[in-house]
């Protein structure tokens, strides 16, 4: 029983907004190139957790990501897993309050008409409230979310079977690269801020099956979402996903998946933001008010700089300050291992750590210039 607990644990927290911008990229890709990032991408996660798991288990004691860096590669590693962990919590915001915002008006749209921008300004000013009042998405309460976001999609579904199918699947080429398909896919397959939690329910020698079920189940989540959704769009995919599945439905229907959708969203945005206030406050030693500016008004800002590209935004966040994440893991769990040599729990060799490594180095790399347009 505990280690399906520790399962759902790190399923609860990798199930989430990643999972929608998954279609896109998909139509973007094709099912070539997607299934070869997959197959990639999938592997470098369960590597990534297992070794940030025997960091955890082989340090004196609990701390973030940040403090294990300090403690085995000192402050410079320090201040860069700090800086990597805030970029990935600000983008992950902005993907939350540009999808969840956009849900939010669709929902209301059924109704009267209401503009996109309005539905983010009310899912931010709600958000911004909650945290200000100290409310919390605690560990439970993200564990019947995927409870829910998985019977929805299973739901949704069925709604959707009369307008399946089968030919629009296979019916996607592609017409553009697999690069931004590599850091949605990451994104959608990330949970490592609460390995230290899921691995402290189990005995040490089940974390590396406990890392494979749990990232294979979440896989699972997000295929069956992909399926259901571009079985229905055909190529008109929607960035989120949800708005192209749901645009052919009744009005029934289309509540229950925009309600679903704001509801799965709004959650995580609340946990975002207050895990984001608490490390500027425990880090950096600033007060509340301006550490709640911070972590409220940065993605906000950057919305209203232009960036609202979802898919955009999750496959940075996912390549570049996942990517790094996971670098620094390895790095970490090598130094780890040669300390503590007999509290050894799993073996990963030197020239698989290296190309882990160097493949995340590099997937950094190429997500920022294609990015940019340089590829």
């Amino acid at each position: 029983m505990r280690f399906w607990l520790s399962v759902a644990t790190l399923v609860g927290t990798i199930v989430g907004v990643g999972m929608f911008g998954l279609p896109a990229v998909i139509n973007e890709a094709g099912w070539g190139p997607l299934l070869a990032v997959a197959l990639i991408g999938v592997a470098v996660v369960m590597l990534t957790h297992v070794a940030y798991a025997h960091v955890v288990l082989l340090s004196l004691k609990r701390r973030r990501l940040p403090g294990y860096a300090r403690e085995w590669l000192g402050k410079r590693a320090e201040r860069c897993a700090f800086f990597s962990q805030m970029v990935g919590l600000i983008g992950s915001a902005l993907a939350y309050l540009l999808v969840g915002g956009v849900f939010f008006a669709q929902l209301v749209r059924i109704f009267t008409p209401f503009a996109d921008w309005m539905g983010i300004g009310v899912f931010f000013l709600a958000g911004a409230l909650l945290v200000w009042r100290g409310t919390k998405s605690i560990a439970e309460t993200e564990l019947v979310m995927v409870v829910i976001m998985l019977g929805a999609i299973v739901l949704l579904g069925a709604i959707a079977a009369p307008q399946w199918e089968w030919r629009n699947l296979v019916a996607v080429a592609g017409s553009g690269g697999p690069w931004r398909a590599y850091g949605v896919l990451l994104f959608s397959l990330w949970g490592m801020s609460v390995v230290p939690e899921a691995a402290e329910l189990i005995p040490r020698r089940q974390i590396g099956r406990m890392v494979s079920v749990s990232v294979l189940l979440s896989l699972l989540a997000s295929a069956l979402f992909v399926g259901v959704a571009m079985g229905v769009a055909n190529d008109q995919v929607s960035q989120d996903g949800l708005s192209s599945l749901v645009a052919s439905f009744g009005v029934s229907a289309q509540l229950f998946g925009f309600a679903f959708g704001v509801l799965a969203t709004f959650t995580s945005y609340l946990t975002l933001t207050r895990t984001t206030v608490d490390m500027l406050q425990l880090d950096l030693n600033m007060s509340f008010l301006p550490s709640f500016a911070l972590a409220l008004f940065v993605p906000l800002m950057l919305l209203a700089a232009g960036v609202h590209d979802f898919v955009t935004v999750i496959a940075v966040t996912g390549a570049v300050s996942l990517g790094f994440e996971g670098a620094l893991a390895l790095m970490m769990e090598k130094r780890a291992v040669a300390a503590h040599p007999r509290g050894k729990i799993v073996h990963i060799p030197p020239l698989v750590r290296t190309a882990t490594v160097t493949l995340l180095i590099a997937g950094i790399a190429i997500e920022l210039l294609a990015t940019f347009g340089a590829v």
